[in-house]
C-alpha cells in the first residue's frame, strides 16, 4: 500500500468523522420542540390560498393556489398558470386541489375551471369533462378534492357530487346523493376523501360556508355494493358528530381515526362499533385535547371556522389546523397540547388551509395569505449516511442543499427530492412552464434534517 492510498483512506476517514459530527450536532437541535420555518414562494407570484399540498413519487412538492399550480423541489419553483394563447395551459388559475398519480401524471382541480391533467415530462395540460355536455355547468366544474386510492382509482369530489374515473374507458362514474336513500351519500357537496390502512374509503361532505350545519355527514363506501354507510349528527346522542360539515379525516399511527368538522368539531371514531367521541373546547382548560379556538370570542361564531386538516408528525404529535385560530399540536404520550397561531410561535398567521407530510417526515402547511410553513420535529433525524472515497469537501447552503466536492466534480444533494445532481456541464431543466430558481444566499429557508444518500 503506497503513501497516496494511505493518504486517501485517512482523508476519507476524516471526512466521514466530520460529517458524522456535523449531523450529530444538528440532531441535538431536535431535542426540544418542533422547528417552524416559512419558505419563500416564487418571486413575482402572489401564491395566496395554498389550498392543497401533495408530494409525488419523485419527491416534488405540488401546491394548489389561487394563483396557479406550483412545483417545488426544495430549491427551485416551477409555475403553471393559465395562458389564453395556449390551449394546453391551465384552464384557470384558481386551483383548489392537486393529485399526483402513480402513472406520473398530475391531476388538477380548479374551483370553477374543472379538471385538468398535467404531464410533467412535456408540460402539456389536457382538459377533462366529468359529464359530456356542450354547455358549461358551474357545479360540475367546481372541483373540491382529488384523491387516488390504493387500487389506482382517481376520485373526484365536486360541490355537486362524487365521481370515480374508469381506468379503462376514461369515463367518470357518478355516485349520487339521494337524501331519502341511506345507502347513498348523505350530501352532494364533497369536502374530503380519505382511505384508511384497511383500504376503506371515507367521504366527508358538507359546505363549511353554508349556514345549514345539518347538511353533510361522514360516509363509508362498501366497494362491493357501491353503497355507503352514513354517520350523522344526532341531537339525542353525544356519541354522534357534533355537526355534519365534515372537513378533515385522518388515521394516525396508533390506529385512531380522527374526524374534523366545522364548529367545535374534533372527534375520533371507533370503526368497529361506530361510536364517535367528541373533544370539545373548554375556555377554562385550553390545555385539553380539542381544536384551537380564537381568543376573540366574537370570532367563534363565524361559519368558516372549521378544522382544515389533521396530520401526524414523526414524533407522534397530532396537528389540528384551523382556518381562524392556527393549530394545536397534541402529544398523545404526555397529553400535552401546544398552540401555534402567531409569528411568536413560528406560525406566520393563523389562517391555515392545508398540510402534507412528505416522506422525509417534514410537515408542510399552507395558509390563506400564501405562506408555506416547513415543520421539523424531534423524530425527524438523519437515517443514513453513505460515503465513498473521492469526496474532498462538503458544505450546506442556506437553502438546505448539500454541496459535495468530489474527484469527479461538484454534486448538489437536494433536500426535498433527495436527488444528487452533478453540476458538470448540465443546464437547468425546463418543462414548458415558468421556472424560477433562487440564489442560495437569498433563500430564507434552512433545512434542519436530511436523509443523505451519497452514492
Amino acid at each position: 500500500m503506497n503513501s497516496t492510498t494511505i493518504f486517501m483512506i485517512w482523508r476519507a476517514i476524516r471526512l466521514s468523522l466530520a460529517l458524522t459530527l456535523f449531523l450529530l450536532g444538528r440532531i441535538s437541535l431536535f431535542a426540544q420542540n418542533p422547528i417552524l420555518e416559512t419558505v419563500s414562494t416564487p418571486p413575482g407570484i402572489d401564491a395566496h390560498q395554498i389550498a392543497d399540498i401533495r408530494q409525488d413519487a419523485q419527491g416534488y412538492l405540488w401546491l394548489a393556489t389561487g394563483s396557479g399550480l406550483l412545483r417545488y423541489d426544495g430549491y427551485t419553483w416551477t409555475t403553471y398558470q393559465h395562458d389564453p394563447k395556449n390551449a394546453n395551459s391551465l384552464a384557470g388559475d384558481n386551483v383548489k386541489t392537486v393529485c399526483p398519480t402513480r402513472d406520473g401524471l398530475v391531476w388538477i382541480g380548479g374551483w370553477s375551471s374543472g379538471l385538468d391533467c398535467l404531464d410533467p415530462e412535456t408540460g402539456k395540460i389536457t382538459h377533462h369533462q366529468l359529464v359530456k355536455r356542450k354547455e358549461y355547468k358551474y357545479e360540475e366544474n367546481a372541483i373540491s378534492i382529488l384523491f387516488e386510492d390504493h387500487l389506482g382509482n382517481l376520485w373526484v369530489g365536486t360541490i355537486a357530487g362524487l365521481y370515480r374515473r374508469d381506468n379503462v374507458t376514461g369515463q367518470f362514474i357518478l355516485y349520487p346523493s339521494i337524501v331519502k336513500d341511506p345507502r347513498t351519500l348523505s350530501h352532494q357537496h364533497i369536502s374530503c376523501i380519505y382511505e384508511d390502512r384497511q383500504g376503506t374509503l371515507w367521504i366527508g361532505t358538507g359546505n363549511q360556508d353554508n349556514v345549514k350545519v345539518w347538511e353533510g355527514g361522514l360516509n363509508k363506501l362498501d366497494r362491493k355494493t357501491s353503497t355507503f354507510t352514513r354517520y350523522l349528527h344526532n341531537p339525542a346522542d353525544t356519541n354522534s358528530l357534533a355537526e355534519n360539515r365534515v372537513l378533515a379525516l385522518f388515521e394516525d399511527s396508533r390506529g385512531t381515526f380522527w374526524i374534523g368538522t366545522s364548529g367545535d368539531g374534533l372527534h375520533s371514531l371507533d370503526r368497529r362499533t361506530g361510536k364517535i367521541t367528541r373533544y370539545p373546547f373548554h375556555d377554562a382548560h385550553p390545555e385539553r385535547l380539542s381544536r384551537p379556538f380564537s381568543k376573540e370570542k366574537n370570532l367563534r361564531r363565524f361559519i368558516t371556522n372549521g378544522i382544515q386538516f389533521i396530520r401526524e408528525d414523526p414524533a407522534g404529535g397530532i396537528w389540528i389546523g384551523t382556518i381562524d385560530a392556527g393549530a394545536n399540536r397534541y402529544d398523545p404520550a404526555s397529553g400535552k397540547v401546544t398552540r401555534y397561531e402567531s409569528p411568536a410561535d413560528g406560525m406566520p398567521d393563523f389562517n391555515l388551509l392545508s398540510a402534507c407530510r412528505t416522506r422525509d417526515g417534514t410537515l408542510w402547511v399552507g395558509t390563506i395569505p400564501g405562506h408555506l410553513v416547513k415543520i421539523i420535529t424531534p423524530a425527524n433525524v438523519i437515517k443514513r449516511v453513505k460515503m465513498q472515497l473521492g469526496v474532498h469537501y462538503f458544505e450546506e447552503d442556506s437553502a438546505g442543499t448539500l454541496w459535495i466536492a468530489t474527484v469527479s466534480g461538484l454534486v448538489a444533494e437536494r433536500p426535498l427530492t433527495k436527488k444528487s445532481q452533478s453540476m458538470a456541464g448540465k443546464g437547468r431543466e425546463r418543462n414548458g412552464a415558468s421556472e424560477r430558481s433562487r440564489n442560495p444566499a437569498e433563500h430564507g429557508s434552512r433545512r434542519k434534517s436530511l436523509d443523505f444518500n451519497l452514492e
